[in-house]
């Protein structure tokens, strides 16, 4: 059956959402034919298990985001493949890669002290339960996590409580020397905005680290600057941060609040629909008592 890409990810159909499995497993298979890729399960269209030749590599691979990214193309076969090979070619090559599996161990502060980088995550995305990673509460679902990038072969990992005490640092130390880090990546990062008669601004060129930016206390007092102080934002994606003001004024709240809920079903890397609001004194808080957006069809009350 053909498929309405012009859907959420969550509103395909179970036929759909089938068939756009089983086009990725064909695509994928062309592009890495010495590979075998299955379901997950059978009768699930969302997870789909890569393996290798020896069959003792096994990745998962969700296909949300991968439908998020490929149905802002043109949605032909081919974009379906510059789509796998552009943004998951990374993940795809390291399946062969036996040993850096097997011999995958922690680094030493001196290595890991100029890569970590604070993250805003859900917990539900972490590797593990919450209790293992170094994190801070940030919002209902969702925490600042820390991870160690790794630019030579542009992966992640995640800051375990256990690798405080071999490091010999502080959780303050850390947290510090991750800000810092932010702080220098994201350096230069633009906002562009809409104007009057309601002003919001956005990073128009995202990140997998944009989202995070908030917690900078500089990015907070630009912001502040800029559109007034206080304000709202969300973090929809980790690619993108919106922010506002003009708080008393309850029908652009409820706009926003519809807005970022169509944003966060359209972007890949979806963190929250979480309204937040920082203060004069640049303190993050989260909006518990939000307005209810009206139904549409675009999307759904919380």
């Amino acid at each position: 059956m053909a498929i309405n890409y012009k859907k959420t990810y969550e509103t395909l159909s179970y036929e759909e959402g089938i068939e756009f499995r089983d086009l990725t497993i064909d695509v994928i298979q062309e592009v890495y034919p010495h590979y075998s890729i299955k379901p997950f399960e059978p009768q699930s269209p969302d997870v789909i298990f890569v393996t290798n030749q020896e069959d003792n590599v096994r990745i998962q691979f969700p296909l949300r985001d991968l439908y998020t990214r490929f149905s802002q193309t043109a949605r032909t076969r081919t974009d379906l493949k510059d789509t796998i090979l552009k943004d998951y070619a990374h993940v795809f090559k390291k399946i062969d890669d036996v040993e850096y599996f097997q011999n995958l161990s922690d680094p030493e502060w001196a290595e890991a002290r100029d890569s970590v980088q604070p993250r805003l995550t859900k917990i539900e995305d972490l590797p593990g339960e919450l209790e293992l990673f170094v994190n801070f509460p940030f919002g209902e679902g969702v925490v600042t996590a820390l991870i160690i990038y790794n630019s030579d072969e542009d992966m992640i990992s995640w800051v375990r409580k256990e690798m405080l005490e071999k490091w010999g640092v502080t959780i303050e130390e850390l947290y510090k020397k991750a800000i810092d880090n932010l702080a220098d990546i994201s350096e230069g990062m633009e906002l562009v905005g809409k104007g009057k008669p309601h002003d919001y601004l956005w990073n128009e060129t995202g990140r997998d680290y944009s989202a995070s930016v908030i917690l900078l206390g500089g990015m907070r007092y630009l912001i502040a600057q800029t559109i007034g102080s206080p304000y709202r934002f969300c973090v929809p994606s980790n690619f993108v941060i919106y922010s506002w003001a003009e708080l008393e004024d309850e029908n652009f709240q409820i706009e926003m609040k519809a807005m970022m809920e169509r944003e966060h079903s359209r972007l890949p890397g979806r963190l929250s629909t979480n309204i937040y609001e920082v203060d004069e004194k640049g303190q993050i808080k989260q909006v518990k008592d939000q307005p209810k957006n009206p139904t549409t069809e675009y999307f759904r009350n919380n």
